[in-house]
């Protein structure tokens, strides 16, 4: 009965997470623009992060900070609550103090590394509210959810054997 509603509120939610990672984007092509940092994608696992440098001139400066929170942001808009990394060594004070945890190790380039992973928290996993329009009975919109909340009257009161007075 509902299932047009469902569909439309499906679809401007798909928009709004594309809108989430497009700001996400815009904001790490600025931090690479600005400051000059390196941020590489792994090649093969979308969960991965993949080289993230900032210019030792740079460091100290809340950068890493800004460019974890636009891939948080980037991860969110994609739905995906899981982030993977492999930690430099020397970097995992930084990555422990984004919130990631360590989950192993793997050998890179004949040297153990540290395994990492970010759990996005269920109440950060949100796109914020989807706007809706009003609907009046002079739209297609409003005519189309008077329909829809006459059919559920009607099955409502042919369900129950009642008749409901609507004032």
């Amino acid at each position: 009965m509902f299932q047009g509603v469902d569909n439309i509120a499906a679809l401007q939610y798909k928009i709004r997470g594309q809108e989430v990672v497009n700001e996400a984007s815009m904001e790490l092509a600025r931090l690479k623009r600005e400051h000059g940092v390196t941020i590489k994608r792994h090649p093969t696992d979308p969960t991965r992060l993949g080289t993230i440098k900032v210019p030792k001139a740079k460091r100290r400066e809340g950068i890493g900070r800004q460019i974890v929170d636009a891939l948080k942001k980037e991860f969110i808009g994609k739905g995906k609550d899981l982030i993977n990394i492999e930690v430099n060594p020397g970097a995992e004070g930084f990555w422990t103090k984004m919130g990631f945890e360590k989950t192993g190790e793997i050998e890179r380039d004949g040297k153990m590394v540290d395994t990492m992973e970010y759990r996005i928290p269920d109440e950060e996993m949100t796109l914020g509210p989807i706007e809706y329009q009003m609907v009046s009975s002079g739209t297609e919109g409003g005519r189309l959810a008077t329909r829809m909340l006459d059919n559920t009257l009607n099955a409502m009161q042919a369900q129950l054997g009642k008749k409901f007075v609507i004032k």
